[in-house]
């Protein structure tokens, strides 16, 4: 079994996956092949009827365990939301998205995760906030990662007077006062990842929930 900081890495001792009708899955062996910023394990898993199957995760390697936090920044006096324009390494391309990061052990919370990442990326703090999943539910991003998001709405927040800062290497750009119609304009032109996509829809409808004119 493969290292990661000098700790055993992976979920060899975790819990078997269980499915439906009796169906599970084992964790037979991991191992790290890759580590930098994020880290690229061979998984080993036994399937029901004795197969072993390999797969390729991704993973972290730093700071966090593998939890994301996003959220939506509402204003209700004027029904529109705050947006970033980020560059996204993969793509080689600008996207539209909303503030979030990585939650750090230095956070304590996801929350205090979320309200940190949106005083950073889009120069905001404050406001009113909820949970747009059960209490304490993220949910996984992907099935090959490792990583789950726990996604947030904040209505009302306010406009901080210093210059934010981001993370070196973060080139983003804030968009204040677009309106709902923008969004599901830049949905439908592919111009938002899908998580930010997920977190715009959920807080729509709790924003409706809470009678909002969205």
């Amino acid at each position: 079994m493969g290292e990661r900081n000098g700790k055993p890495s992976g979920k060899l001792g975790m819990a078997r996956a269980e499915g439906d009708n009796g169906t599970y899955v084992d964790i037979v062996t991991e191992d790290v092949v890759f580590k930098r910023y994020g880290a690229v394990l061979d998984r080993c898993v036994r399937y029901p009827g004795g197969e072993l199957v390999k797969f390729d995760i991704w993973s972290k390697n730093w700071r966090n365990n593998n939890e994301f936090c996003q959220c939506v920044p509402y204003d209700s006096r004027t029904n529109t939301v705050t947006m970033i324009r980020e560059y996204f390494p993969a793509q080689h391309k600008f996207h539209y998205g909303f503030p979030g990061g990585n939650v750090e052990d230095k956070h304590g919370s996801p929350l205090s995760a979320i309200q940190a990442e949106l005083e950073e990326e889009a120069g905001l703090y404050g406001g009113e906030w909820f949970p747009l999943l059960d209490v304490g539910k993220a949910a996984p991003q992907d099935k090959y990662q490792e990583d789950c998001l726990y996604m947030y709405v904040a209505v009302d927040s306010q406009v901080k007077e210093a210059e934010t800062s981001t993370d070196v290497e973060e080139l983003i750009t804030i968009e204040h006062g677009v309106p709902i119609s923008t969004v599901h304009d830049r949905i439908y032109k592919g111009e938002l990842q899908a998580n930010g996509i997920a977190t715009f829809l959920l807080a729509l409808r709790h924003l409706k929930l809470l009678e909002y004119p969205v």
